[in-house]
């Protein structure tokens, strides 16, 4: 019985000798792509910003707004570069009355409008033809926080009674 042990034993030791001499390897690569994809935003469009009063007791306009100046639009991200254009329409009476004396009266109020997406702060003002734009160098990712503030006091025209409305308009496109 020993006999056949020691026996076994040994050609279990040359069957490993051979195995391991007739070893060979290769490299194979594994390859893939990601698609540059950003999120969906919301498709509804989220609640008007109320900014309040746009006139104080003396019936000018006020240099902050009082009502709500941010929206929150929730997270947001793009696994590219990305375009990102902000552009903001003044604040317009609803009625479009006309202002009978332009030295006086308003109809318009400008502002500026401003996004934060992570490290992104992006101003725009209403009273630009031009959308602000940033132009991404890598992927970006957060919430997008769109603000408004700085009523544009510098003239010396009153509002004229009505409603306001105007519009902050974000696009995203992948570069």
């Amino acid at each position: 019985m020993k006999v056949h042990r020691l026996l076994a034993l040994g050609l279990g030791l040359a069957a490993s000798a051979t195995a391991a001499s007739a070893q060979d390897a290769t490299l194979l690569q594994v390859k893939s792509n990601v698609t540059p994809y950003c999120t969906t935003m919301t498709p509804t469009a989220p609640a008007p910003l109320n900014v309040g009063a746009l006139t104080d007791a003396n019936g000018l306009l006020v240099a902050t707004f009082g009502g709500t100046t941010t929206r929150d639009l929730g997270a947001y991200y793009c696994n590219a570069p990305a375009t990102v254009t902000l552009a903001a329409s003044p604040l317009m009476q609803t009625a479009g009355t006309p202002v009978a004396y332009p030295d006086s009266f308003t109809n318009r109020i400008d502002y500026i409008a401003n996004l934060t997406w992570d490290d992104l702060s992006l101003p725009a003002s209403s009273a630009s033809p031009s959308p602000a734009t940033h132009v991404g160098t890598e992927a970006n990712t957060g919430n997008l926080i769109i603000s408004v503030s700085d009523p544009d006091i510098s003239g010396t025209q009153r509002p004229i009674a009505g409603d306001y409305a105007g519009t902050v308009t974000l696009t995203v496109v992948l570069n």
